[in-house]
C-alpha cells in the first residue's frame, strides 16, 4: 500500500490493511485489461513458439527480434505487395544492392499501420514473423482474472476475514504467475542474478504478500470490527 493510501486510511480512522483489502480486490481488472490492451498493441509479447499451435500469435513488431535476413526478405514481399504505399516508405531506406536499412521505430509507426490495413502486407511481413507466446494473454487470464475471481471468492465467502488477508493473497498470487510466464515471455530487459527482471522482482512481492498474512494473523481484526 502507498503513502497516500496509508494516509487516507488515517485521516478517515480506518486499518489501513483493509483499505488496502479493498484496493487489492480491484487490482488484478487493471492488470487485466491493461494486459490486454498490450496483446492489442503487439507489445510485451512472448518467446517464439511452434506456429502450429493453435494459441500461437504473430506479432509484426516481433520481426525486428529475428535475423536480418528475415527483416529483408519480409520489406522486400511487403513492397511487392503494395508497391505505391509501401514503396514511398521503404525508398529513403533503400541500398543500391537492395538492402532496406529501415530502422524499426519507422517500421512501427509508418509500415504496420499500413499492414494493418492492407491484407497482402500483412500476410508479407507474417510470412518471416516467427509465431510466439501471446503472454499477453497469460498474464492478463493468471495475473488478472484468476487473481480477481480467487479474491472475489475470499470476500464474498470469508466476510469475517483478518484484515490483510486480501491484500497478502494478492502479492503472492500475482507474483507467483509472473514468475512462470516470464518463462516464456520475450524479456525486456537484461537478467539479474540469472533471472529475468520481474521474476526478480515477483520474489520481494512474495515477501510482502507473506508480511501482510503475517501482520494479520498477529492482529485478527475481523471485517465486522470497523
Amino acid at each position: 500500500m502507498c503513502i497516500r493510501d496509508r494516509f487516507y486510511a488515517w485521516r478517515n480512522k480506518l486499518s489501513w490493511p483493509a483499505v488496502g483489502d479493498g484496493f487489492a480486490i480491484v487490482a488484478p481488472l487493471g492488470v487485466f485489461f491493461g494486459r490486454m490492451a498490450n496483446f492489442i498493441n503487439g507489445e510485451l509479447y512472448g518467446t517464439v513458439t511452434d506456429e502450429k499451435k493453435w494459441w500461437a500469435v504473430k506479432f509484426p513488431k516481433s520481426l525486428y527480434e529475428g535475423s536480418g535476413e528475415n527483416i529483408q526478405a519480409a520489406l522486400r514481399q511487403a513492397a511487392v505487395a503494395d508497391p505505391e504505399t509501401v514503396g514511398p516508405v521503404l525508398a529513403p531506406y533503400a541500398r543500391d544492392d537492395g538492402y532496406f536499412g529501415l530502422p524499426r521505430q519507422v517500421f512501427e509507426t509508418e509500415l504496420e499501420p499500413i499492414a494493418r490495413e492492407n491484407p497482402d502486407v500483412l500476410q508479407a511481413l507474417a510470412d518471416h514473423t516467427p509465431a510466439r507466446h501471446p503472454s499477453q494473454l497469460y498474464e492478463g487470464i493468471l495475473e488478472g482474472l484468476l487473481v480477481f475471481l480467487v479474491l472475489y471468492f475470499l470476500r464474498i465467502m470469508f466476510p469475517r476475514l483478518w484484515h490483510g488477508v486480501i491484500s497478502g493473497v494478492f502479492f503472492i498470487l500475482y507474483a507467483i504467475f509472473r514468475i512462470g510466464v516470464e518463462n516464456v515471455r520475450e524479456p525486456d530487459a537484461e537478467k539479474i542474478l540469472g533471472v529475468t527482471k520481474g521474476q526478480f522482482y515477483s520474489f520481494f512481492m512474495i515477501g510482502i504478500g507473506i508480511a501482510f498474512l503475517v501482520y494479520a494473523w498477529r492482529s485478527k481484526k475481523s471485517l465486522s470490527s470497523t
